[in-house]
């Protein structure tokens, strides 16, 4: 039978992993917290990226596009 609990759990604040039992004792080092923050944002961005282009294909994103740059002052 399978064991249900994991052996290793990651950081959800570093991303370190740890057993399980430790998770509650480890305090979070700030390069590795840095390391994760930026993994994790370079994934969302792309996300939003994605999802931003794919909006400005739709008929109302070439509209806002239209829009802005006509009342863009200047």
């Amino acid at each position: 039978m399978l064991d249900a609990s994991p052996d290793y759990v990651d950081c959800p604040d570093c991303g370190t992993s740890l057993a399980p039992h430790a998770l509650e004792r480890h305090r979070c080092d700030e390069r590795h917290r840095d390391d994760h923050v930026a993994r994790t944002s370079r994934v969302e961005v792309a996300s939003f990226v994605t999802e931003f282009r794919a909006y400005l294909a739709t008929p109302q994103g070439r509209f806002d596009v239209y829009y802005a740059a006509r009342t863009r002052p200047g």
